[in-house]
């Protein structure tokens, strides 16, 4: 009984010497990075052009390795979701449009983030207006603010799903500033196309994602256009700020973009703006259009007063 019991031991012992002698070596596992995500969209593709440089300005490279970026999520996620799953890569700092975060965070987590099948894009966070964009414009330098910085596409925003053709007239008129005519009719001569450079389009506000994707003209109260809501923030009610009888031009920048807002307490006021802003854009001299805000009041399309405000 001894000597099996011996025995027994001495097979374990060459069983487990077999098997350490025929181990093989099983390398670490290296870090797996994907092309696409979820959906199909290439990762590289969600990596904005700005984010390959190594040098960035002080708004974004915060001095110790994070960078400000600007992150969006699919418009799917639920926003609560985008910024619980953004603050594991950083620190949310502000949410400046729809699933779109400022976020302070490592730059060396960029492709990481991106391989996020959350995340539909990132770039770096959009820096202060120049000078002439923030504070030496006001409407009197319109439409020149929008024609010197075609660099920036410009889009005329109106409500989504709304009936009232006016709002549609109001923007073809707009954009009718900006496009050469001929000699014969009696609106001013335009020497090139800057709709088409700028390229200028009307859309519904239900198309723009976020306030710094283009400079933009927002055509009605935030009752019926919701980014001009966002431009003017109003939380309390969607008529803040409008007056019975009263159409409104307001100029704002943000995020480096120029933002008109032409709105009014009713459709009919929202007009009354629309037509000084584009008498103003084609001959300058028909009103005395000047500072941040201005006021258009009248008991009709053709007879218009408008006083500044600031």
């Amino acid at each position: 009984m001894e000597i099996k019991n011996i025995l027994l031991i001495l097979i374990a012992i060459v069983v487990i010497l077999f098997l350490v002698g025929c181990r093989t070596y099983v390398e670490p596992p290296k870090n797996i990075t994907k092309d696409v995500d979820s959906r199909g969209n290439k990762i590289e593709d969600k990596i904005y052009a700005s984010l390959k440089r190594e040098n960035q300005p002080s708004w974004v490279d915060n001095g110790d390795g994070t960078w400000n970026l600007m992150i969006q999520c699919y418009y799917e996620i639920n926003t609560t979701q985008c910024r619980d799953r953004l603050q594991t890569y950083g620190e949310v700092k502000e949410r400046i449009g729809i699933n779109l975060f400022v976020v302070r965070a490592n730059k060396d987590k960029i492709r990481s983030i991106a391989e996020d099948d959350y995340v539909l894009a990132i770039e770096t966070q959009l820096g202060p207006a120049k000078p002439t964009e923030s504070e030496l414009i006001d409407l009197s330098n319109y439409p020149d603010f929008f024609i010197n910085n075609e660099s920036i596409p410009t889009r005329i925003v109106i409500p989504n799903d709304e009936k009232e053709i006016e709002f549609l007239i109001s923007a073809n008129d707009i954009i009718s500033v900006f496009t050469p005519v001929e000699p014969h009719q009696v609106t001013p001569i335009i020497k090139r196309n800057y709709a088409s450079l700028l390229n200028m389009k009307t859309i519904e506000d239900s198309e723009i994602s976020n306030l710094s994707s283009a400079n933009l003209i927002s055509l009605g109260n935030s009752c019926k256009n919701k980014i001009t809501r966002e431009i003017l923030e109003n939380k309390e009610s969607c008529l803040e700020g409008e007056i019975e009888g009263r159409g409104r031009i307001i100029l704002t920048t943000k995020y480096g973009r120029i933002h008109v807002v032409v709105t009014g307490y009713s459709t009919k006021d929202m007009q009354k703006a629309a037509i000084v802003l584009t008498e103003y854009g084609a001959f300058s001299s028909s009103y005395d259009l000047s500072g941040y805000e201005v006021h258009v009041f009248g008991p009709n399309i053709k007879e218009l007063d408008i006083s500044r405000i600031r």
